[in-house]
């Protein structure tokens, strides 16, 4: 009987052979039913040979792959580059669309509805998309309404100046992202991307102590690139302001979302964003207008997480 044969160990390199991602499916087949198909024969008084040669079966355990479907029967295969822009960078700091675009592929591998959850169905496929656990991370809370598609218009530096109440308004929503304490924070709970998506606030807190007076002509971002150059500034302020230079590059490291998360690393950001505090100054203290693009710099690079 074919349960008293011995047989040999598995190739060295199985492991390899049935990969469920870079193997040979074929190649396995032939290996694990020629060699060790026995060890799993369903005639366990006959064919099946697992108790006398147990250690030499367990050598053949990739062979499990086998049971599993192919993957991509379910869900698309990821694109190659799926690790490179679902960074957590690319997420808060960079552009975050390749990567939302690229995992809505599968998300149904993590719906929560198991009656459209597609994970059982095809697993492999859904491991392929490790990568996106950051992104399905920062979506999983209640998340903010998007901001109106005007938000850029509104909360630009003219219109601010002119009448900051619009701005004001579509911004209150997710006055949440800054909120310091960390109990009320709706950044910490999952919005990271959406409170990337209210930016523009940002400047509500830069110029809101400012001086009033006419900006000039031009959009709002050749008026910020203008007076980040300290143009036109001379002849209308008489306060010494100082030059605010550009933030550290350790900056983003200290400051990131997860190192704010706890008191001393929320200190530490608050300390090294101190530098900047007068971007957020009020009166004749406040130097947003004459330092914008480092105002800018500094709290697109982390201050924003601890509410500069």
């Amino acid at each position: 009987l074919r349960s008293n044969a011995r047989i040999k160990t598995a190739p060295t390199d199985l492991d390899e052979i049935c990969n469920p991602f870079t193997g040979n499916r074929d190649s396995c087949e032939e290996v694990c039913q020629d060699e060790g198909g026995c060890c799993w024969d369903e005639n366990l008084l006959g064919g099946n040979c697992l108790v006398n040669n147990f250690v030499s079966c367990l050598t053949y355990a990739p062979c499990g792959s086998l049971l599993l479907d192919n993957a991509n029967g379910v869900v698309d295969g990821p694109p190659e580059n799926l690790d490179e822009i679902c960074t957590l960078r690319e997420l808060l700091i960079g552009d975050s669309q390749p990567c939302e675009d690229a995992c809505a592929t599968a998300s149904c591998c993590v719906d929560p509805e198991m009656s459209e959850n597609c994970f059982l169905a095809d697993p492999l496929a859904c491991v392929e998309y490790d990568n996106c656990a950051l992104l399905w991370l920062m979506q999983r809370s209640d998340p903010l309404p998007k901001p109106p598609s005007n938000l850029g218009s509104v909360c630009n530096l003219f219109s601010i100046r002119d009448d900051p109440e619009p701005c004001e308004q579509a911004c209150e929503v997710a006055s949440c992202c800054v909120d310091r304490d960390f109990q009320d924070n709706c950044l910490i709970g999952g919005n990271a991307l959406r409170c990337k998506e209210y930016a523009p606030c940002a400047l509500l807190a830069l110029v809101g102590g400012g001086n009033d007076g006419d900006a000039g002509d031009g959009d709002g971002e050749d008026i910020a690139e203008d007076i980040g150059q300290g143009a036109g500034v001379a002849d209308t302020v008489e306060v010494a302001v100082p030059l605010l230079q550009d933030p550290p590059e350790m900056l983003d490291e200290i400051c990131n979302w997860r190192n704010v998360r706890s008191d001393e690393g929320k200190q530490e950001c608050l300390d090294l964003c101190q530098e900047a505090s007068c971007c957020t100054a009020g009166g004749d203290d406040n130097c947003a207008r004459e330092n914008m693009r480092a105002c800018l710099n500094w709290v697109r690079k982390g201050c924003m997480w601890v509410g500069f």
